[in-house]
């Protein structure tokens, strides 16, 4: 009979020690003892701790990408209601982790992005991705003039930019503070 596989568990459990900790700031140690793994199971299944952070990176980014067809891509709303659905998205995602731990995407931004030129590819993917999606739903506001067509909505695409930020927050502020 063949030994089950941990992978799910150390991507799920590695996840979340690496939003709270960070990813400098968490080890392999870190992971496998909150997924309840042998340290060689993280071997097993990944080359690297680079290797596992590109992993958890789109793991994550799967979960952005979900929250983004729903609001930002969805043509069934109105694209400023789209807009808006997706700034409280954030919202309340941010409320939802008392503010601790902010963007896995910012953070890796901040953390990662010197050290790994695989993860600084994929976070520009990833910015990239986000920020069409903003210009998407930009692009049909203006269409359904609900904005007008001179808006210079770089300033929003670029914004997207700023979930990292609210690491720097303190715990428990409110997403819409100053920060």
């Amino acid at each position: 009979m063949p030994k089950p596989s941990h992978r799910e568990t150390i991507l799920t459990e590695g996840l979340r020690v690496v939003l709270e900790r960070g990813f400098c700031g968490a080890s392999v140690r870190d992971v496998v003892q909150a997924a309840g793994v042998p340290q060689g199971s993280f071997t097993n299944h990944f080359a690297s701790k680079e290797a596992f952070g590109l992993e958890i990176l789109d793991l994550y980014f799967a979960q952005v990408r979900e929250g983004i067809q729903k609001t930002l891509r969805s043509d069934s709303l109105p694209p400023l209601d789209r807009l808006r659905a997706w700034l409280d998205l954030q919202i309340r995602f941010l409320k939802k982790a008392e503010m601790r731990n902010g963007c896995l995407i910012g953070n890796f931004s901040v953390e990662a992005a010197d050290h790994s030129e695989a993860i600084r590819r994929r976070l520009v993917e990833i910015f990239d991705e986000i920020q069409q999606s903003i210009a998407y739903c930009l692009r049909a506001a203006v269409k359904a003039r609900q904005l007008r067509p001179a808006t210079n909505y770089e300033i929003w695409t670029s914004s997207s930019g700023t979930c990292g930020g609210a690491r720097s927050c303190s715990p428990g502020a409110s997403p819409t503070a100053a920060c």
